[in-house]
């Protein structure tokens, strides 16, 4: 099957470096209807918002990170120059260091040293592809194995986004991007949504990526990041791994409960991408939520952003 033919089958991008399909390569898979996805997510926040609404014992300080001393700083230099025999992944980092300062790229430094590509071909006897709730794959970054897998190599940013991943993953925490990893029940609970969305929007940001993936997640993201004071330090957050940082940033002009049921409608969109109706209610109480502390002119660019009437 050629690109063309591929293309032919999933017209709508709608994830980063995930197709949504019309057609199914295996008729076992059971997609999740968007009810059972919202029974799901209703669940996961009943963890988060304590019933008896006593919010005072959530209340995140705003974490600094410390600045490297000359030490760690050489230290990180030379993991760099280390990557020279990784061509692609060095020209990542090149451009990468040119928008984020070494202190915040740790992360990304610690696993390029040992992170393996890999590449496989579109075959759909062995079924290479990965299906997700009706989407399909085109890379994917495993933590675990530190490992990318390239499933279509015309996509031309589906490494990047995935490095993006690798560049904002905790091997010590296990956390990654703006997500929360619950140990117990050894899965990632609630940020997938924004973590994806925030992935491709830096992607577009660093390396004008063209891609269409995450639309919807990217918009959402990019609103998100307003509720910043500066832009730069929910960067910082992504490739720190910093869940907590996210929710003390948001909280500085919404209440704990507001910040948690927007990360969840974000991780509703992240399963049913075309459900404009509740795509267009998150967008509406964003802007209702930003407009109870922010001026006018603060208002009128999200309003402008969010592209609501």
């Amino acid at each position: 099957m050629d690109k063309n033919e591929l293309l032919s089958m999933l017209p709508i991008l709608v994830g980063g470096m995930l197709v949504e399909t019309n057609f199914i390569l295996d008729r076992r898979i059971k997609i999740k209807s968007r009810k059972e996805t919202k029974d799901e997510l209703q669940k996961i926040k009943e963890q988060f918002i304590p019933k008896d609404k006593d919010y005072q014992k959530y209340n995140f300080p705003i974490i600094k990170y410390a600045i490297l001393n000359k030490e760690e700083n050489e230290k990180l230099l030379d993991m760099s120059k280390k990557l020279e025999e990784k061509p692609k992944i060095y020209q990542f980092y090149q451009k990468l260091s040119q928008e984020i300062k070494i202190d915040h790229l740790t992360n990304f430094l610690t696993n390029a040293q040992t992170v393996t590509v890999s590449n496989e071909k579109l075959t759909m006897t062995k079924r290479i592809i990965e299906i997700e709730n009706g989407l399909i794959k085109f890379a994917e970054y495993n933590p675990n194995k530190n490992e990318i897998t390239i499933y279509h190599n015309f996509v031309k940013s589906a490494i990047n986004h995935e490095l993006l991943h690798l560049a904002s993953f905790n091997s010590c925490t296990q956390q990654v991007g703006l997500s929360y990893y619950d140990h117990e029940e050894n899965k990632i609970l609630i940020g997938k949504g924004i973590t994806e969305g925030y992935t491709e929007l830096l992607n577009r940001r660093y390396f004008n990526s063209k891609n269409l993936s995450y639309p919807k997640l990217k918009k959402i993201a990019e609103l998100i990041e307003l509720f910043y004071e500066d832009k730069k330090d929910m960067e910082a957050d992504f490739f720190h791994a910093n869940f907590y940082n996210l929710l003390a940033h948001l909280t500085q002009s919404i209440s704990y409960d507001e910040a948690i049921n927007m990360l969840i409608d974000t991780d509703y969109i992240l399963y049913h991408p075309h459900d404009n109706k509740y795509f267009k209610n998150i967008k509406e109480n964003m802007y209702s939520l930003y407009s109870q502390n922010h001026s006018k002119s603060e208002k009128e660019t999200f309003k402008v952003k969010a592209k609501l009437k």
